[in-house]
């Protein structure tokens, strides 16, 4: 195979890897995001990564993706990754020797060792990952920066860095920690494509030789999938979701584009407008993000839908992600957002890939 992929999720990088001739499987413990997997028709082993050998035979690739777990790390979350970063570190080196780490605050921090594991398992049999591909929040990095270490001392060129998503033609503002590895040959971070969205900036104020960014009406209003589904739930298939669940739009036009678009401007506002990139989806996903006329800001309260706004539905979130519209989200609803905004952006995830595999 060309890869393992572990914590794949619902596959936003099996996407990308699909779109480049790629061929692997993904290590997935959640049950509504395996189904979404075989739903897709990714290869998928549904179980706990840390409970697997890396030198299984079914496991056998020239590649190794990982997305582990960020709720620890994120902004969003408790912080106890954040708190244990030093003892994350101080534990790989105990890996290297061979040693039994101390446990976490939050056993889920734990799991940001584990392609540590499998790459020092590699190494040891004598048959390492040719290529690396890491991706977590942006308050990892100091762990990718550390891990960088450990795989130059293992004969591995490695870049590590942050990347923003809408450099790269996602229309969503996310951010996210980034480490590229190859064996023996120079590797780097991918280079932008489309300019980083700035508050103010118009988008038709772009550097040469960079495309402009992409925003969310230029996402949503483009998609014949989403066009003909508006009302219905957003779901083209219509599996399992309500009828009629979503809230009327506030702007009504024969051109679909124009439900993205506010229909008022406020002097002096800041908050986020389908004319921009959409502030990043996260896995705690309820479907608030709001189309128009803006998003909650810090301190707004609850997560709810602002007076006179449409919410994306879990298809239109999902395109914000650049998976396809009609890709086959399985489970819950809850489940669906969830998967979504746990997901790598495929667009991020292709040019990453491109770049480390060569």
């Amino acid at each position: 195979m060309d890869y393992v992929d572990l914590f794949a999720g619902c596959g936003g990088w099996e996407v990308a890897a699909t779109q480049l001739g790629l061929q692997g499987v993904g290590v997935e413990f959640d049950k509504s995001a395996c189904l979404t997997r075989r739903a897709a028709g990714f290869a998928t082993v549904e179980a706990d990564v840390r409970t697997l050998d890396p030198l299984a035979p079914e496991f056998a690739s020239e590649g190794l993706i990982a997305s582990p777990p960020c709720q620890t790390f994120s902004l969003a979350g408790n912080g106890s990754g954040r708190r244990a970063l030093d003892t994350v570190i101080e534990a790989m080196d105990e890996m290297l020797s061979g040693r039994e780490h101390a446990e976490f605050e939050d056993d889920r921090t734990a799991l940001v060792l584990e392609p540590l594991r499998w790459i020092i398992a590699r190494v040891r049999a004598g048959n390492p990952y040719k290529w690396v591909a890491l991706e977590q929040v942006p308050t990892v990095l100091p762990v990718w920066e550390e891990y960088a270490e450990v795989l130059r001392q293992m004969g591995y060129n490695v870049e590590v860095g942050k990347l923003s998503a809408e450099e790269f033609g996602v229309p969503q503002t996310r951010k996210r920690a980034i480490l590229v590895a190859r064996l023996g040959t120079e590797v780097s971070l991918p280079a932008a494509t489309h300019m980083r969205y700035k508050k103010g900036t118009p988008q038709d104020f772009v550097t040469e030789g960079l495309k402009p960014w992409v925003s969310m009406a230029d996402a949503l209003g483009a998609t014949e999938a989403l066009r003909s589904n508006y009302g219905t739930g957003g779901d083209p298939k219509n599996r399992g979701v309500r009828q009629a669940e979503e809230p009327a739009p506030t702007v009504t036009s024969k051109v679909d584009r124009n439900k993205w678009i506010p229909n008022t401007a406020v002097e002096g506002d800041t908050s986020w407008t389908s004319v921009r990139p959409s502030p990043t989806i996260v896995g705690s996903f309820a479907p608030d993000v709001v189309a128009a006329p803006g998003w909650r800001k810090a301190g707004d309260g609850p997560r709810q839908s602002q007076p006179g706004s449409v919410r994306v539905t879990v298809v239109e979130a999902g395109v914000l992600q650049t998976f396809p519209a009609d890709f086959p989200w399985q489970g819950a609803k809850g489940k669906r957002y969830q998967q979504c905004g746990n997901a790598v952006p495929p667009l991020l995830a292709k040019a990453i890939l491109k770049e480390v595999t060569g």
